[in-house]
């Protein structure tokens, strides 16, 4: 069971998804958001965008300042969290495949390799993946389940991404 800080209800759940969807967000947003591949300028909306994560993110952290997920847990790029706990932070992709579409990341700088990883930091990743697939699941009365996918490829950043698979629910 997810602890109190890492529960968010529907309604903000539906509430972002609504705002994405719409596509309420400004370019520098869909910059920032894209991939580890782009540019950040920390100056131009240090001050407009805050995160309610960042204070989670202590010095004993390890981050690269390059990685755009470390960016997006210090709270330097601006993101849409769904979901969070002391080792990790869920958040919708600027650019969803499908509505809902998440990523889940460590909030310390780890490899996306799970070979590389210490099995303590994989299982703790996996359990979070479930807590945030099965969010998504109940989100949506669509969805017969979501997808996950824990390839490391595009940015090299322990992650889960999480494919919520619209139209497939079965009839109760």
């Amino acid at each position: 069971m997810a602890s109190a800080s890492a529960r968010f209800t529907k309604r903000r759940l539906f509430g972002l998804l609504h705002r994405v969807n719409l596509g309420l967000r400004t370019p520098v947003h869909a910059a920032r958001c894209r991939g580890g591949d782009q540019a950040m300028d920390e100056s131009k909306h240090a001050s407009n965008h805050t995160s309610n994560h960042t204070s989670n993110h202590t010095s004993n952290h390890t981050s690269n300042q390059d990685c755009i997920f470390c960016q997006v847990v210090r709270g330097a790029a601006p993101c849409h969290t769904i979901w969070e706990d002391a080792h990790h932070v869920a958040f919708l992709s600027i650019y969803p495949y499908t509505p809902g579409f998440a990523v889940l990341v460590t909030r310390a700088h780890h490899p996306s390799n799970l070979s590389e990883l210490d099995p303590v930091i994989v299982e703790r990743l996996t359990d979070a993946a479930g807590e945030v697939r099965r969010m998504l699941d109940r989100t949506f009365r669509d969805v017969g389940r979501t997808g996950c996918d824990m390839d490391g490829f595009g940015v090299d950043h322990a992650h889960v991404k999480f494919f919520v698979t619209h139209g497939m629910a079965t009839a109760e």
